[in-house]
């Protein structure tokens, strides 16, 4: 989960974690965060701050180069699904819908019941498959879009095997 929600608000300041980081920064609520909070209103810095790739993952963080760019390409593609080129914003619909059925991922080692798990992740992809059917009007774009945003678990599991393979520091 943590992976989806990192993908989708890089580069994002009015999105995800940096909206909860810039709130958080700004309420004083966090007293470790009110040097930040002082030191931003000292330099002017009116900006939000805004998580980026490079600073998560500074190079070289896996052993071989053509992993990090497997990974990065990873990111881009589950940016893309809730981002697609023709919005200038996130679609908090599809960021949700998203989260959901990563979250409901089925081939989790020890549940219970996984059919259980399963079927609740099989509403939220038919909901995603509605959803794209409304926005887009055009069955053939619509096919497009869910076909895509059925890869994003599959996106976030090799995220996360790359991500366990990051070198000591």
């Amino acid at each position: 989960m943590k992976t989806y929600l990192l993908a989708c608000a890089f580069d994002e300041p009015n999105f995800g974690f940096n909206q909860d980081l810039h709130s958080i920064v700004k309420s004083g609520e966090l007293e470790p965060l009110e040097d930040l909070r002082q030191g931003l209103e000292q330099l002017q810095i009116a900006n939000k701050p805004t998580m980026k790739y490079d600073t998560m993952f500074q190079t070289p963080w896996l052993s071989s180069y053509a992993d990090e760019v497997k990974h990065w390409e990873l990111f881009v593609k589950l940016k893309r699904f809730v981002k697609p080129p023709e919005n200038d914003q996130p679609d908090p619909v599809l960021h949700m819908l998203g989260r959901c059925i990563v979250a409901l991922d089925h081939n989790l080692p020890n549940l219970r019941q996984p059919e259980i798990v399963q079927m609740l992740q099989m509403r939220y992809i038919n909901i995603m498959r509605l959803y794209f059917l409304a926005k887009y009007k055009d069955v053939q774009l619509a096919s497009e879009r869910f076909a895509e945003g059925m890869k994003i678990g599959s996106y976030v599991r090799q995220a996360v095997e790359l991500q366990h393979r990051r070198l000591p520091v």
